[in-house]
């Protein structure tokens, strides 16, 4: 009789206040997990039309498709395919209102080597805010290309990358890109790395502008 009540009791809770489904809701990312960062098919966050210098920031930061690595010994090569580097590829940088020492800009491929949800690695094109004056900064003169390591504690670079970066001005059908390349010792730690993604951002001071995507992943 016990057993009869519980089961009428189980099928009216049921009934009334349902049950929680763990299958609903969106798919966790991994690589884009941060409140402040993109879907990892979608687009940067959207922009105020009286902010030119903020909306040719984001077209550089604009991923199209997916970035390309290739492992060859102890070389790396990571593509990254832009919406819009500018003409010359030149950008506001150095914002007034962003915190010396705080990074500005950043094009960067990272790799999880054991899937436990770090960054143990990243290639990157980078940019950290310095005591200059908010002006217009070229990509290939302003900012270092390099490689970091992050299995302890912080961040330490390993070493200088080197970079290509094109701009098709005016826009065609061709897509802008950066390449990041360098052959070192430490490549082949990584090269079977569980997960890789690729993430730009910019950081300028008031709001940040982030897209990413999934290269490789096993979670």
């Amino acid at each position: 009789m016990k057993s009869f009540i519980l089961i009428l009791l189980t099928i009216f809770m049921l009934t009334f206040f349902g049950c929680e489904d763990d299958t609903e809701g969106p798919e966790y990312s991994p690589a884009c997990d941060d409140a402040s960062a993109v879907e990892i098919a979608g687009d940067v966050s959207p922009v105020p039309d009286s902010d030119p210098d903020t909306e040719t920031s984001v077209k550089a930061l604009d991923l199209v498709g997916t970035p390309t690595v290739t492992f060859e010994g102890t070389t790396l090569t990571c593509v990254i395919t832009i919406d819009d580097i500018p003409a010359s590829e030149e950008l506001l940088i150095y914002h007034d209102e962003l915190t010396q020492g705080y990074l500005n800009y950043q094009w960067a491929v990272k790799f999880d080597i054991e899937g436990d949800l770090n960054n143990d690695y990243t290639l990157a094109l980078s940019l950290f805010n310095g005591t200059l004056a908010e002006q217009d900064g070229n990509m290939n003169t302003m900012m270092q290309a390099s490689l970091w390591d992050a299995t302890g504690t912080g961040a330490t670079k390993i070493a200088d990358a080197d970079l290509e970066i094109v701009s098709n001005n005016p826009p065609s059908d061709s897509v802008d890109s950066i390449t990041l390349s360098i052959t070192d010792a430490a490549v082949a730690d990584f090269a079977g790395a569980q997960e890789i993604h690729a993430e730009t951002m910019m950081n300028n001071g008031i709001v940040t502008y982030k897209d990413c995507r999934q290269i490789k992943t096993s979670y």
